[in-house]
C-alpha cells in the first residue's frame, strides 16, 4: 500500500476552500487536465455521490469513477475509486492557519488485483512523478480559489 501526503496554504476562508474542492462537477475549471466530470447521482455532493472523471495527461486519456465516502463540511471529505487494479482513497482536509487555510491531501493506494500487486514496484518508481502531478493539482486549485475568493 502506498500513500502520499501534501498540503498547501491558500489565502481564503476555510469555507471557500472546502466549497471549491468539494465541487467535483466543476473540477475542470480548476485543474487543467480534467476534461470533464459527469455526475452519476443527483443532488448536492454528499456521502454516496458518484461521478465519472475524464482526464488527459501526456496524451493519455483516463476515465475513472469515484464515490464520496465521507463528507464533513467544511472540514474534510474522502472519495474512493477502483482504479486499474487499485483501491484509491483521496482525503481532503481544510484547516484554518492564521489568515490562510491549509488544504491537506492524503492519497492512499492499495493493490487489489494480481496485476495491481505485480505493479507495486512500478508504483514505487512512479511515486515521484505522481507527487509532482498532485502538487500541480494543488497549486492550480490554490490559484483558482484565490482568484475567485472574496475573502
Amino acid at each position: 500500500m502506498g500513500s502520499m501526503n501534501l498540503s498547501i496554504l491558500i489565502s481564503a476562508a476555510p469555507e471557500a476552500v472546502f466549497a471549491a474542492v468539494s465541487d467535483v462537477e466543476n473540477s475542470p475549471d480548476r485543474i487543467d487536465w480534467y476534461e470533464k466530470v459527469e455526475m452519476l447521482t443527483d443532488g448536492p455532493v454528499r456521502v454516496g455521490t458518484k461521478w465519472r472523471e475524464t482526464r488527459c495527461m501526456n496524451k493519455q486519456r483516463s476515465v475513472e469513477e469515484w464515490e464520496m465516502t465521507a463528507f464533513e463540511s467544511p472540514d474534510y471529505f474522502s472519495a474512493y475509486s477502483d482504479s486499474h487494479g487499485y483501491d484509491v482513497i483521496w482525503t481532503m482536509r481544510v484547516e484554518p492557519a492564521r489568515e490562510f487555510s491549509r488544504l491537506a491531501l492524503e492519497m492512499t493506494t492499495r493493490p487489489r488485483t494480481f496485476i495491481g500487486k505485480l505493479m507495486t514496484p512500478v508504483e514505487w518508481l512512479m511515486s515521484g512523478m505522481m507527487k509532482s502531478i498532485v502538487r500541480k493539482d494543488l497549486e492550480s486549485t490554490k490559484a483558482y480559489i484565490e482568484r475567485n475568493s472574496t475573502t
